[in-house]
């Protein structure tokens, strides 16, 4: 070894761990000096003086091509797994020293450049250059005494990701560099880092200089000499859509299982080298026949009864992605043998590997190909046999053979379709674009699967919708000789498609444009600028009311009834509309506010002429004018609004009395609830309350609790008002629900709603045994308590068709022998004293 480096090289690099090795360049080239770490890479120690040809290749290079690089540039090697970077120098005439750096070990090496400090520097002219070849944003940090941090290198993703561009960052702290938000939150993890002694990670959202908030993952290494804090060696990544993936593959996980567990299709995961039954959906477990504990405890094979090693190699076949669809025999619980097939892919579930087979019962479908088979016509059948059109052409597009159902798309015999070019017997037109398309002829031209889809095809039968592919048919040599157009009619769907179309946009009750429709209508004649443009907002009056006296079916048909009326008075180009529950909007496109004006007076003329059988049809209306282009249609609709509300507190009163009126009057057609009933229970009631010294007040709803008390039994069916004899159970329960009609009828009545708490308890009884709230004693009103004794008295001697009337002596001793049970002992002498023995 030249005297020059006898005392300097081994100390220098005698456990460096890079391989280095020192050659007089010759020729030939010999080795002068290597340290231990070259003579491990090639194991062998005899190294010294050996010539560089002599020695044996590393990694398939020969190392006497390495003595040839030029200095100052690099070349790489793959020795034993690692992979060097090499570099020759020339530190004197006629010597070469040739340096391994090992890349595949970058932490290392970046925490032996740390722990040499300078000495490593001036070694290793490749620091930089490898540090700038990391495939992360990496950084050096230098812990100060004073607890700050100093940037020592950034390579450059670290400046892209950053944006900080060329600048030097030498002796930069992270507030300098980064600005005060991000530099203290990355000075924080920089402590983090050094309190904890160990390498730490973290993830945090940065927003970056170009506005966008990016997640960032930051590895950090902490270098210590002597004890003491020394450097931090970090590396970060943008992390954000490796996060987002992540979260698109959590959320398709929870899909897959929901999938998995709900599916009607037979679904199995199965381990591809033991066939263990990882899992079975509940559709498996029906088909099958075992319970989740049971098949879970089996294989494949216990299934399957092709043999076992047939199983294994086709099972290794899917889990390798080379075959996906098997058809199997599989034995049931019963015993009984079913074919399957079974569309199988492989799945990753953590670390492992599984197959996910779903799996349909296709018995009866291969005993049917079965029997085809045999009768030698099982290409032909199935062409012939099935809904789909199947028309095969040659390579200029003429037709050669023809299904009978592409026939009878067609409307063609098959004589007349033999021989004639494709397009002359289905020209197909695309939907979108109108233009007339040839996937027949592109199949052939280009070798791939032409998918027809949304298309029109004009055929000698007529136009038809179409959907379907055309593909090329290849011979032995893999040249185009034809096609096949599969085709399938489409137009019960596209029918389908239209009449979905049509219930999202239209009331299903009274067929009119709904609300969405009329927003849509209203944006797009706000958009045009059409001008002028009127609305009427309409409102049908006592709609609540009609349903609850008379029940939902008629107040559906009064919305209907009114749903014509509005139609047949507006003009052709008017839309008509419902706007939601009993609100209609019309909407008059070029009508000014005057005929907005006349156009509801006809409404109001047609309405009060079509009344809904006995029930008077009555509807609220108001309307506005949008005329100035600067407004919008809104302020219109709201003027109409308001205008239709102040109607409607005048028209909805004269409405509501009217179907008070028609109640009460079907009522005394009904049942014994007539005038004369009506005015000797008022007559009664008020001469007790009278004597019990009622209020005012009281004794006015007392009245009005005479007239209106059974307003409910209007949701009665007739035939059991009219019932003769005792009640069923099921009757006693209609008739037990009129008071609650009542109540809700009298809600809906300004005039009598003081009375419907009244209307709902008329039924209780002293003892609480009454109906619907079983109330008793004080609990129940004063007037219900009057009432209750009065209706019970005038039922008593009036009669009814099953029983005889009592004389006034027999109802006073049947009511004194129910005092205290079903009466208020009170009312009951207020009643004996007022009415007389």
């Amino acid at each position: 070894m030249d005297t020059r480096y006898r005392e300097i090289l081994p100390r220098a690099f005698e456990s460096w761990p890079y391989p280095l090795l020192l050659l007089e360049d010759g020729p030939p080239p010999r080795v002068i000096y290597h340290n231990p770490a070259f003579a491990g890479l090639l194991d062998r120690e005899d190294l010294e003086g050996a010539i560089l040809s002599d020695l044996p290749h590393l990694g398939g290079c020969d190392l006497s091509d390495l003595a040839g690089l030029p200095a100052g540039e690099r070349g790489y090697l793959k020795a034993k797994d690692r992979t060097f970077n090499i570099q020759r120098t020339a530190p004197a005439e006629g010597v070469s020293l040739l340096i391994f750096q090992d890349v595949s070990q970058e932490m290392r090496r970046i925490d032996l450049l740390e722990v040499e400090g300078e000495r490593v520097s001036k070694i290793s002219l490749e620091f930089e250059d490898v540090f700038e070849g990391i495939q992360e944003g990496a950084f050096l940090v230098r812990a100060h005494p004073d607890g700050s941090f100093r940037y020592v290198l950034v390579n450059r993703l670290y400046r892209d990701m950053f944006m900080i561009g060329s600048r030097d960052v030498r002796g930069l702290t992270a507030r300098e560099l980064l600005g005060d938000r991000m530099g203290a939150m990355v000075e924080a993890n920089y402590r983090d880092c050094i309190n904890s002694r160990s390498p730490i990670t973290v993830a945090e959202r940065f927003l970056l200089p170009n506005d966008q908030v990016r997640l960032l993952q930051t590895s950090l290494v902490p270098s210590f000499l002597d004890h003491a804090p020394s450097h931090i060696v970090g590396f970060i990544k943008d992390v954000t859509d490796e996060r987002r993936a992540q979260e698109e593959r959590d959320a398709a996980l929870r899909r897959y299982e929901a999938m998995f567990r709900e599916h009607p299709a037979v679904m199995l995961l199965i381990d591809p080298e033991s066939g263990q039954i990882l899992d079975a959906n509940p559709s498996a477990l029906n088909f099958y026949g075992y319970r989740h504990e049971e098949i879970t405890r089996m294989t494949i094979q216990d299934i399957n009864q092709l043999p076992e090693e047939e199983v294994r190699r086709r099972s290794l076949l899917a889990a390798h992605g080379k075959q996906r669809y098997f058809l199997f025999p599989h034995r049931l619980r019963s015993g009984a043998v079913r074919l399957v097939d079974v569309f199988t892919a492989p799945v990753n579930i953590g670390e492992s590997t599984a197959l996910f087979s779903i799996i349909f019962d296709v018995t009866e479908r291969e005993e049917a190909k079965r029997r085809l088979h045999q009768e030698k016509e099982t290409l032909n059948t199935t062409l012939m046999s099935i809904a789909d059109g199947v028309v095969a052409t040659d390579a200029g597009g003429t037709i050669t053979s023809i299904n009978p159902s592409a026939l009878k798309m067609a409307g063609i015999k098959e004589q007349d379709a033999l021989g004639r070019p494709f397009s002359h017997v289905f020209s197909i037109i695309e939907s979108k674009t109108l233009n007339e398309g040839d996937p027949l002829g592109a199949a052939i031209r280009s070798g791939r699967i032409i998918p027809i889809s949304d298309a029109v095809a004009n055929t000698p039968g007529g136009k038809i919708h179409i959907s379907g592919s055309a593909s090329p048919v290849r011979n032995s040599l893999g040249e185009v000789t034809g096609a096949v157009a599969v085709l399938r009619d489409v137009g019960q769907e596209k029918q389908w498609r239209d009449k979905m179309l049509y219930m999202s946009y239209h009331d299903p009750l009274t067929k009119l444009p709904n609300r969405r429709f009329l927003e849509e209508e209203i944006s797009r004649l706000e958009e045009e600028q059409v001008m002028p443009v009127s609305v009427i907002m309409a409102d049908v009056n006592a709609l609540k009311m009609t349903n609850d006296a008379f029940g939902h079916e008629r107040g559906d048909a009064l919305l209907i009834n009114a749903a014509k009326v509005l139609k047949a008075a507006c003009r052709r180009g008017d839309v008509v509309g419902r706007w939601g529950g009993d609100e209609f909007l019309i909407l008059l496109v070029g009508a000014t506010e005057r005929g907005a004006e006349m156009a509801a007076q006809r409404i109001r003329e047609m309405v009060r002429d079509s009344p809904l059988g006995d029930i008077p049809m009555s509807i609220a209306l108001g309307w506005g004018t949008r005329s100035n282009p600067g407004q919008g249609i809104l302020p219109a609709m709201k003027e109409a609004e308001e205008m239709m509300y102040r109607h409607k507190l005048i028209d909805g009163r004269d409405q509501r009395q009217m179907l008070l009126d028609r109640i009460l009057s079907a009522l005394s057609s009904r049942c014994h609830e007539d005038e004369d009933h009506r005015n000797r229970l008022k007559k009664i009631c008020l001469a007790v309350g009278s004597a019990m010294n009622l209020s005012p007040r009281e004794m006015e709803d007392l009245s009005l609790l005479t007239y209106y008390h059974d307003i409910g039994m209007i949701g009665i069916p007739p035939e059991v008002l009219r019932a003769e004899g005792p009640l069923t159970e099921n009757q006693m329960e209609d008739i037990r629900r009129h008071p609650e009609v009542g109540y809700m009828i009298a809600q809906n009545v300004k005039e009598i709603v003081s009375v419907a708490d009244l209307i709902l308890l008329h039924h209780e009884r002293y003892d609480g045994s009454g109906y619907p709230r079983g109330l008793k004693g004080d609990q129940i009103p004063i007037q219900c308590r009057i009432f209750a004794l009065a209706d019970a008295y005038e039922a008593m001697t009036s009669g009814r068709p099953y029983r005889r009337p009592l004389s006034h002596r027999e109802a006073l001793e049947e009511i004194a022998s129910l005092k205290g049970i079903i009466f208020d002992p009170q009312v009951v002498e207020a009643f004996v004293s007022s009415l007389g023995n």
